[in-house]
Order: C-alpha cells, then sequence, then structure tokens
C-alpha cells in the first residue's frame, strides 16, 4: 500500500494540446497533479487563437476562467485515455504525458512541461485555487446573511 505522504510529494505537469485542420499545435491548457489534486486551467491566449481555427471548448471545461480541481481523481474527459491499471492513481497524468494521452475520437494530445516552467505554473495554480476558495467563501458568507 502506497504511503500518502509519498502521493502528495508525486508532482505532474502538462500542456494540453489540439491540433487544427491545418496540423498546427495550439496549447489550449495545463493539466497538473500535485498536492493529492488534480488540476485543469485553460491557456487564455491561445485558447482564442485555437477557437479561430475553429476549436470547441470541451464541454467538461465549459467556464474558460475557472481553474478546475479534483480532489479524488483524474477528470474523465483525460481519463479515458488512460490504461485500466492507472485510472484511479496519481500516476495516471504521468501515463498520459508518456503515452501522448491521444484518443481516436478528438484531436488532443498532452505532452510534458518542461522542469523549468513548473515552479511558476505550480504558483499561479494554486493563487488561482486561493482566489476561487475566497469567491466561494464570500459568496457562502452573503447567502448565510441573506437567509438571516
Amino acid at each position: 500500500m502506497e504511503d500518502k505522504k509519498d502521493e502528495k510529494k508525486e508532482e505532474y505537469y502538462a500542456a494540453v494540446i489540439w491540433k487544427d485542420l491545418d496540423g498546427k499545435h495550439h496549447i489550449i491548457g495545463t493539466l497538473a497533479y500535485f498536492d493529492g489534486k488534480y488540476y485543469f486551467k485553460y491557456e487564455q491566449t491561445r485558447l482564442n487563437e485555437a477557437r479561430e481555427k475553429n476549436f470547441i471548448d470541451v464541454a467538461s471545461f465549459n467556464d474558460d476562467d475557472k481553474l478546475y480541481i479534483s480532489e479524488h481523481s483524474l477528470f474523465s474527459f483525460f481519463k479515458m485515455r488512460v490504461s485500466e491499471k492507472f485510472k484511479e492513481v496519481p500516476g495516471a497524468l504521468g501515463e498520459l504525458i508518456e503515452t501522448g494521452g491521444r484518443s481516436s475520437t478528438d484531436d488532443i494530445s498532452i505532452m510534458a512541461i518542461p522542469e523549468t516552467y513548473r515552479e511558476a505554473i505550480k504558483a499561479e495554480i494554486q493563487g488561482m485555487e486561493r482566489r476561487q476558495q475566497e469567491e466561494e467563501n464570500k459568496k457562502k458568507e452573503e447567502n448565510s446573511r441573506e437567509e438571516i
């Protein structure tokens, strides 16, 4: 059985790439795993460029500005690209990176992000997570005031 401390030390960072009909690759998002959670966020500038080339947003990630967080498993959109033995473990993103995460149903692939960028990406994601949590707490507080 894996130690939970070891699980939390495991980190993966990947670019989510879409290939347009002309064969050009667009980095549309970042997928990461650290601190026992999976994260996905769109890369705004590049996402807009891809949309100009007919990229259609992934239905399960329909908010451009949101940081998507999964504390239990890899997001289903990516999970379908992983072999059965990796479906429920932190190494699922590692396998996606190794295999390129390709599917026969779309033009999305996964590529490792160079180590030199990982700390900046992690800091950006952590900042987004903090801001989202603050916004959620503020909304809860406002809702509880309205109930009184």
